[in-house]
């Protein structure tokens, strides 16, 4: 989270978004990891 301490004007003022806004809701999605028989060989290594 280096980016937020290097520069906590940008990193905490949603309206640089999006003019006017005051507060931003972030969400994210969990991607499921590929199955070993998808996989090809030698990736595990």
């Amino acid at each position: 989270m280096q980016f937020t301490f290097r520069n906590p004007a940008r990193s905490t003022d949603p309206g640089r978004i999006l003019e006017g806004a005051r507060s931003l809701v972030v969400g994210a999605l969990r991607t499921p990891a590929p199955r070993l028989a998808e996989v090809g060989a030698g990736r595990l290594r």
